[in-house]
């Protein structure tokens, strides 16, 4: 079986969100598909965040 990480924290996630999406330069919406034991299965970008614009 492969290595597959494991998210235990919120800070877990936030690491591995930000190393996943390091070289995207506008917002974007993830889906993490975790097992039952918070490890990984896939990760898929559903699209981007708008941005807003105040004015």
């Amino acid at each position: 079986m492969a290595h597959r990480d494991v998210l235990a924290s919120p800070a877990e996630v936030q690491s591995y969100l930000r190393v996943l999406l390091a070289k995207t330069d506008h917002g974007v919406f993830v889906m993490l598909f975790l097992d039952a034991q918070n490890r990984v299965i896939a990760s898929e970008e559903m699209g981007d965040v708008p941005r807003v614009v105040e004015g």
